[in-house]
């Protein structure tokens, strides 16, 4: 699975650490705030 977030070229030394911290379950929550302040910044665009 590829979810280095691009810094595998930078931080070689980091992407080991990060996947096994970044999980399913933190991938959804990161997505669910995301998605919240889009809403949020529609909102107040309108």
């Amino acid at each position: 699975m590829n979810h280095t977030f691009q810094i595998r070229g930078r931080y070689p030394d980091y992407v080991e650490s990060l996947e096994t911290t970044i999980t399913k379950e933190v991938c959804v929550e990161y997505l669910n705030k995301t998605k919240e302040m889009i809403i949020c910044i529609q909102g107040k665009l309108q």
